[in-house]
């Protein structure tokens, strides 16, 4: 297999693996991951900086606390070097945004 296929493959394994230590977390039902890992490019100094979304679908009508958002913003930026908790977002089922990447906060979104 090339290079490319084991990095997509990885990914995804590591997606799963966050998606499933995420759905742990008492009244998260199921956790949905998607790492953005931009490829590492050669003699440029500014590189993309990697991104992490996490939609999460709760059991019945459970809410996650500030605090339990701000874990999961760390635990998803902990598995992923350069990966910074600000630039992982964090949303319901319902389309909820519980938790921002900064680039959105910035942009307004």
């Amino acid at each position: 297999t090339t290079n490319f296929v084991q990095n997509v493959n990885l990914v995804r394994a590591l997606e799963g693996e966050l998606a499933r230590t995420i759905s742990s977390i008492s009244n998260v039902e199921n956790a949905r991951v998607h790492l953005v890992m931009p490829r590492q490019r050669l003699f440029t100094r500014e590189q993309e900086e990697p991104t992490a979304s996490v939609v999460l679908k709760m059991r019945g009508n459970n809410r996650l606390n500030s605090n339990q958002v701000l874990a999961i913003q760390h635990l998803v930026a902990a598995a992923v070097p350069g990966l910074k908790p600000i630039k992982v977002s964090v949303i319901d089922s319902q389309g909820n945004l519980l938790a921002r990447s900064a680039q959105e906060a910035v942009d307004g979104g």
